[in-house]
């Protein structure tokens, strides 16, 4: 009984970190995206300077 539910916790713990690995994938996608839009650097330069 210990075997399954250490087996089904490991399950679940490479899905989550399956999911988190995604999510950061997504988020780097949406950085670069934006890195190299010239009106986002814009809006990133603009801030900076309100500060």
């Amino acid at each position: 009984m210990e075997y399954v539910k250490a087996t089904s916790e490991y399950e679940e713990s490479i899905t989550l970190r399956t999911m988190i690995d995604e999510a950061e994938m997504e988020l780097e996608d949406r950085c670069n995206e934006c890195r190299f839009n010239p009106k986002c650097v814009e809006d990133d330069e603009n801030e900076s300077e309100d500060e």
